[in-house]
């Protein structure tokens, strides 16, 4: 759990609000939570993948965790798929965030016309 506590901060944090915003039917605030936890899938794809070659500097120091994890789990031989894993989870996410508040744009003028707004 310490080697991907980065990745799971990138995560966690805009997916509480992404529950907040479903929880108050913010639709709109909704499809940008999603794009931007895709933004950060995409972030997180790039670091995975440069887990083999650990070329990417380290903000914090010390290990990578991507190349320990990938290590442990005798994944990284097949880093490149793993990146290209998650970012293909960010542009799926990012599809479904801008459905979401296209969406709710949308809906929102249809609203605004109907009262006359």
């Amino acid at each position: 759990m310490t080697a991907a506590g980065g990745t799971l901060y990138q995560l966690i944090m805009p997916c509480m609000f992404l529950l907040y915003f479903l929880r108050r039917g913010d639709g709109f605030a909704v499809g940008v939570m999603l794009w931007w936890i895709a933004k950060n899938f995409w972030e997180i794809s790039v670091y995975a993948g440069h887990a083999q070659a650990r070329v990417l500097p380290l903000l914090g120091g010390g290990g990578h965790d991507w190349y320990f994890m990938l290590t442990e789990l005798g994944w990284l031989r097949h880093t490149q798929l793993v990146a290209k894993v998650i970012h293909g989870i960010g542009v799926v996410m990012f599809g479904v965030g801008v459905y979401v508040g296209w969406r709710n744009v949308a809906g929102g003028r249809r609203r605004r016309a109907r009262a006359g707004l």
